[in-house]
């Protein structure tokens, strides 16, 4: 059987070093600077925060799951998943007008 190892992350910049090395952690330019330099729009910006809460919010969903045996339904988080939704719906009927 698998043995599940819980893993903090560590955010510290630093390298990874395979047959390639592979920088981890090593941006940080404020989103102030990149949205000044043209490098992002704020609609980019707001598209990116929505699909980071999804994200977010599925991590959750898969801790929870795990604690509670298989056992889902708070209602603040489900609560939250159907607002996500309704935003990424959103967000795609934009897109397509």
């Amino acid at each position: 059987m698998v043995k599940q190892l819980d893993v903090q992350a560590d955010f510290r910049p630093h390298y990874i070093e395979r047959e390639v090395v592979i920088p981890v952690f090593q941006y940080n330019k404020p989103l102030k600077q990149e949205l000044e330099e043209g490098n992002v729009t704020p609609e980019l910006c707001i598209d990116l925060l929505e699909c980071m809460l999804l994200i977010r919010n599925l991590e959750e969903m898969i801790v929870e799951l795990k604690e509670n045996k298989g056992r889902y339904g708070q209602l603040v988080s489900l609560f939250m998943w159907e607002h996500l939704m309704y935003l990424l719906v959103r967000r795609r009927s934009q897109q397509e007008a």
